[in-house]
């Protein structure tokens, strides 16, 4: 169980060590507190890629829906975040003077910065994940609500409630034609006219009974004049009452004609109408599933930004632990700064003494390689030299024979054959 364990602490060890960007070989030369301490700054790195991972899933997941493709986007963005931050630790050089500090450190800083919030903020909606979902839903309600709003002042709606209009109007009889609205007018007189004419003859009516009894009247019990002339006036209304209701019949036949035109037109004018609220439902229906489909990450941060504005303990929630995961991601560059801080330590010093060394061997091969070819061009330049000795001497030689030949008469030929 110890050698377990043992072995176990080992590799994990040897990884931080390797996540650090320091080299083991070497750091098993310096004391333990080195070791010690690049294993700490191996942690840091580690625990960044970590969170970056963790982050990258969350922000996948939020964005697509799939936790698949957000475990894999995941894993390559924390190898990958692990990668720079551990070269960013191992490129780094403690510096003397503050000046030089600076210089070197502000722009791993400022990358690692760029991180950090790229990072943090996946990993806050998380943290609120159940309160800015509560947000996205009353955003989306707030959208859909907008969404209708607009198609209800959209053309087709107006045309739809002109359609209602027109509708009411003929159901009413105040869009009817010339002739129906005459006809309607002559019914509407002829009702009043019976109306008075039943009313007169309900008066005299009575009349003619309290003639009849004596009650009213001469106070004459019996059918004496006055009772007969009023007799004669209830048979006038009620000659007049059955005209009226004659014609009154006909007007309502009439009406009824052209009233069935108007219903024709009322069901056409229906039929366009269905077809145009159906055309609206239609396009409210799009709208609400394309805002129900409004779920991912940008509208959740969207919320997470008007739950802050509504509440300020959200607000101050919301920066801090953004701040502690920003720190959180600055780590190992700040580890790394400050370990030089004190200026260089023992790993640095063999470090700077191992790339001197190699420094110096890389002249000394440069120097050797321009020494070889600066032979090689020395004995390349006597060859020339030398073969044009050796061309002027020939050409010296064949002058020579050919004055002697001159000198001494011998013909070409001869020369030729001697040659």
């Amino acid at each position: 169980m110890v050698k377990t364990r043992s072995r176990w602490t080992g590799r994990l060890g040897h990884f931080l060590i390797f996540a650090s960007g320091a080299d083991r070989p070497m750091l098993s030369q310096c004391p333990e507190v080195e070791r010690n301490r690049y294993q700490g700054l191996g942690g840091a790195v580690a625990t960044t890629a970590i969170t970056a991972a963790v982050s990258m899933a969350v922000a996948v997941r939020l964005a697509f829906h799939n936790t698949p493709a957000g475990v894999v986007a995941g894993v390559l963005w924390g190898l990958a975040v692990f990668n720079l931050d551990r070269w960013l630790v191992a490129s780094y050089r403690s510096a003397r003077g503050v000046r030089r500090k600076l210089i070197t450190l502000a722009p791993r800083l400022l990358l690692s910065l760029v991180l950090g919030i790229t990072i943090s903020e996946p990993l806050v909606l998380m943290v609120f994940e159940s309160e800015v979902t509560a947000q996205v839903t009353a955003i989306q309600r707030e959208r859909q609500e907008r969404a209708e709003q607009e198609i209800d002042r959209s053309p087709l709606a107006q045309k739809i409630r002109s359609y209602e209009a027109r509708i009411e109007d003929l159901r009413m009889g105040r869009a009817a034609s010339g002739e129906l609205r005459a006809q309607l007018d002559r019914r509407a007189e002829l009702q009043r006219e019976l109306d008075q004419a039943r009313r007169q003859r309900g008066q005299v009516g009575a009349q003619l009974q309290g003639e009849q009894n004596g009650s009213s009247g001469t106070g004459r019990v019996g059918d004496g004049p006055e009772a007969r002339a009023l007799r004669e006036r209830l048979a006038g209304f009620d000659r007049q009452i059955a005209d009226l209701e004659r014609d009154l019949a006909a007007a309502q036949k009439a009406v009824a004609g052209q009233s069935g035109q108007a219903n024709a037109e009322i069901g056409r004018l229906r039929a366009d109408q269905a077809k145009l609220v159906a055309e609206r439902d239609t396009r409210i229906g799009e709208a609400r599933r394309a805002n129900s489909r409004i779920d991912g990450l940008l509208v959740r941060i969207e919320a997470l930004e008007s739950l802050g504005r509504q509440h300020a303990a959200v607000r101050a929630a919301h920066y801090l632990l953004a701040l502690l995961i920003l720190l959180v991601d600055i780590l190992p560059v700040m580890g790394k700064a400050l370990m030089g801080a004190g200026g260089r330590s023992t790993y640095e010093n063999l470090l700077a003494a191992r790339e001197l060394e190699a420094k110096e061997h890389s002249t000394r091969r440069v120097l050797r390689q321009v020494e070889a070819t600066t032979e090689l061009r020395a004995d390349t330049h006597e060859r020339r030299r030398h073969r044009r000795s050796m061309t002027r001497i020939a050409l010296a030689e064949e002058r020579y024979r050919r004055q002697r030949r001159v000198d001494l008469d011998i013909p070409e030929a001869e020369h030729d054959l001697d040659r």
